[in-house]
């Protein structure tokens, strides 16, 4: 009975807890809450970042991403990158996750649209490019691309929409995962590069074009991560156990 109970009371404390944390936009841009910017340096007026961002203000009048988001912008052959560290996703157990809203309004779109711009998130492992997802404007096919352990420029199952999307990236082992579009599953398998444990998101957009048509808005990102507490209490589950085993 005393061996039950102590397997019992073990199982619980060397079970990590998790918090879902989630950061929306509002009238400041990204950088004011913690994420990472970059964009391509000496011509200012054809890339970088705004706060209260519309996205059903940018081409699409029916957005699935609420409310007002962080924006981006790039023309010119501009190049412009919004990073957000999350920190492991999960070092005990899984799966763990990443969620963001994109909408990505008339940019680029298929065939010519816009031109050869292209827009998406791709999730890192440290420096390593783990998994990515986007869309190349111009592009026949007219669909986003994934890339992971199989290559990259591989084409999915999901079109152009001037609606956004709803990513979520699911840490489900060490080296592998799903991802998920609009609450579907589109694609799971084993990250690109050695990648192991996703630790970051980037969004970006590579001269999609002028205009608000042609701004990306992204926000409501969310992820879950093992509460720091939880991890004490998992040393004295384990500490316990060790103990009891002598």
């Amino acid at each position: 009975m005393k061996n039950s109970k102590l397997a019992l009371l073990t199982f619980f404390l060397v079970q990590p807890a998790f918090a879902a944390i989630t950061l929306v936009g509002n009238g400041s841009g990204p950088g004011s809450q913690g994420w990472t910017t970059t964009q391509t340096s000496g011509n200012g007026s054809q890339n970088g970042f705004f706060g209260g961002a519309d996205p059903n203000g940018n081409g699409g009048a029916a957005s699935v991403v609420s409310g007002n988001g962080w924006g981006m912008y790039a023309n010119s052959s501009q190049t412009v990158t919004a990073s957000y560290s999350t920190g492991n996703l999960n070092p005990l157990a899984f799966p763990a996750f990443i969620q963001l809203g994109l909408d990505n309004g008339s940019t680029i779109q298929g065939n010519g649209g816009f031109g050869s711009g292209v827009v998406g998130i791709q999730y890192f492992d440290g420096a390593t490019l783990a998994f990515e997802f986007r869309y190349v404007g111009g592009n026949a096919a007219a669909r986003w691309e994934f890339g992971d352990s199989t290559g990259f420029n591989q084409t999915s199952s999901v079109g152009f929409s001037t609606n956004g999307f709803n990513f979520q990236f699911n840490q489900t082992g060490t080296n592998t995962y799903t991802f998920a579009v609009n609450g579907s599953t589109v694609r799971s398998g084993t990250l690109a590069g050695g990648a192991g444990l996703v630790d970051s998101v980037r969004v970006f957009n590579n001269n999609a074009g002028s205009g608000s048509a042609s701004n990306v808005v992204f926000n409501n990102l969310t992820y879950q991560v093992p509460e720091p507490s939880s991890f004490l209490l998992c040393g004295f589950g384990l500490l316990g156990l060790i103990r009891r085993r002598r």
